[in-house]
């Protein structure tokens, strides 16, 4: 079993299906269907989108 540090925050494989369920979800427009196509892209376009935005913001901190 694995958890959340804390008990309001998504554990790792909660988390995960979230990303899955959002790629799912997620209204995707022309450009971007002929740019991702297939599930495996639209997920990479994703957590594309995240990195860029948070990783200054959170993982540099979190590394040191």
């Amino acid at each position: 079993m694995t958890s959340a540090f804390e008990s309001d925050m998504l554990d790792y494989f909660n988390f995960l299906e979230s990303l899955v369920r959002f790629c799912h979800a997620r209204p995707w427009s022309e450009e971007e269907l002929e740019e991702t196509g297939s599930f495996n892209h639209k997920l990479e376009f994703i957590c594309t989108k995240l990195d860029n935005e948070f990783h200054d913001k959170l993982v540099i901190e979190f590394e040191h």
